[in-house]
């Protein structure tokens, strides 16, 4: 893509890069927390392993990381951070 003679395919390839890596991440440690705080149902998951996969759409669903940057950003306005 060219804007104003200048090529910014590399900045917008770095950007989608660096958005999805930063997502993944998050989305991960969210899950990890998530199931350390429900240990019921880590345990479930280790019995049943064959439940992993809906498991993990409820944990994206559980802990968007959208929704952290929101109470994140209200906790900074409010003080309590």
């Amino acid at each position: 893509m060219c804007v104003g003679g200048l090529d910014t395919s590399p900045g917008m390839i770095g950007l989608l890069l660096s958005a999805g890596h930063e997502t993944t991440v998050n989305l991960i440690g969210n899950g990890a927390v998530a199931l350390l705080t429900h240990p019921t149902e880590l345990d479930r998951l280790r019995i049943e392993p064959e439940l992993m996969k809906s498991a993990v759409e409820e944990l994206v669903r559980y802990s968007p990381t959208e929704l952290i940057a929101v109470v994140v950003s209200l906790a900074r306005r409010t003080g309590k951070i």
